[in-house]
């Protein structure tokens, strides 16, 4: 349960951070 926690906030931040390129 605490990877699924790490996997979210980092797919959160360097995907709102790196969706705008697209």
């Amino acid at each position: 349960m605490r990877f699924e926690t790490d996997v979210s906030l980092t797919h959160i931040g360097p995907k709102i951070n790196e969706p705008p390129e697209m």
